[in-house]
């Protein structure tokens, strides 16, 4: 009986002795819609382009020099709706200059080159675009990410882990309209947090985790109404003091845990 592959619309790439391998003719998939946990190497960045119906992709082990490939091999899938590109290791930069009309999902783990956020097409592209879900991770951001980002209104989850080495964050009034996750994790010199009134008004989940310089509770936390799910981890006996003590966090039910 004859098999025709071209109708498969999913596969989860084999696993071999802790080792990913792209299986012999995927690239013949031409209706493959989701791709999970490809291993990027010469042989399947080669054949990733052709993939032109991929709906869902996760690319690990990605190395800075792969970049330019991918951006071309992602260009070829207009209905890309969500990516997911884990580098190699937290220090290798990523680099994707790419247009994805129909990204609603993309998370990024690994470097991210100086002012990527301004330059990208991929960032630039998305502002006018619906993309729902935003992750950043080993970002390694000098610059403040949110004058920037802020213009992604149709954001509903935005998590930093360990994505920015700045002191200072501020939402503005207006800022993400429709964000109802914001998970700030791993931000070691992050001090200050500023909410201003009218800033990221549907929130329901703020969790803040681990981050070691913050000796103040955040301002403007009394102005997110809607907010459900209010989380303070790994924080220091002294902040949880400060947290007892602070006006702003009295009539909102909120968890903690300790740093070890």
């Amino acid at each position: 009986m004859r098999l025709e592959i071209s109708l498969i619309s999913a596969i989860w790439v084999c696993v071999i002795q802790s080792c990913m391998y792209l299986p012999n003719g995927l690239e013949n998939l031409s209706d493959l819609q989701t791709l999970q946990a490809l291993e990027a190497q010469d042989e399947s960045i080669r054949h990733l382009g052709e993939l032109k119906q991929l709906r869902r992709l996760r690319l690990w082990n990605v190395k800075g020099i792969y970049c330019e490939r991918i951006s071309e091999s992602l260009v070829q899938m207009q209905y890309l709706c969500s990516l997911y590109v884990n580098a190699s290791d937290e220090d290798e930069v990523l680099l994707l200059d790419v247009c994805l009309p129909n990204l609603q999902c993309l998370s990024l783990s690994g470097r991210l080159a100086e002012r990527v956020l301004d330059k990208s097409t991929l960032f630039q592209a998305v502002g006018d675009l619906n993309l729902f879900e935003l992750s950043l991770r080993w970002s390694q951001l000098i610059e403040d990410p949110l004058p920037t980002l802020s213009r992604l209104s149709t954001l509903t989850l935005l998590r930093f882990i360990r994505a920015y080495n700045g002191e200072r964050l501020a939402f503005l009034t207006g800022w993400f309209p429709k964000l109802k996750t914001l998970h700030l994790v791993d931000l070691p010199n992050l001090n200050q947090l500023e909410i201003q009134q009218g800033a990221m008004a549907s929130l329901e989940d703020l969790a803040l985790v681990n981050l070691s310089s913050m000796t103040e509770v955040p301002t403007g936390i009394e102005f997110l109404m809607p907010l459900q799910y209010l989380s303070f981890l790994e924080i220091t006996s002294d902040f949880l003091i400060l947290l007892h003590q602070c006006s702003a966090t009295r009539g909102k039910q909120w968890q903690h845990t300790l740093r070890s």
